[in-house]
């Protein structure tokens, strides 16, 4: 299974990535064509991506890992936490 870390390092290479080559399918291809639906339906995948991960995180009811300790940061209801609880960090 893919940890947090691998996961995080993979999406900050391929998110750029498929952004750039969706912008330029959708932009160097007549609207309608198959290549501009391709660029279309990356964006969206992306979206729908984003989307998934926010309700996996949220039925897993454990807390988001902070992005520099790793270290999981657990919300209750309508607060906001700016600061991660183990190494002072922003979120």
């Amino acid at each position: 299974m893919m940890t947090w870390e691998t996961f995080r390092a993979w999406r900050k290479v391929a998110i750029p990535v498929v952004l750039l080559a969706a912008t330029w399918l959708i932009n160097a291809n007549p609207e309608g064509s198959v290549l501009w639906r391709t660029g279309i339906a990356s964006i969206a995948f992306l979206g729908v991506a984003y989307v998934v991960e926010e309700l996996v995180w949220m039925s897993r009811r454990k807390g988001r890992p902070c992005p520099h300790c790793g270290v999981a940061q657990t919300m209750k209801s309508f607060r906001v936490r700016s600061t991660c609880t183990a190494c002072s960090q922003a979120l």
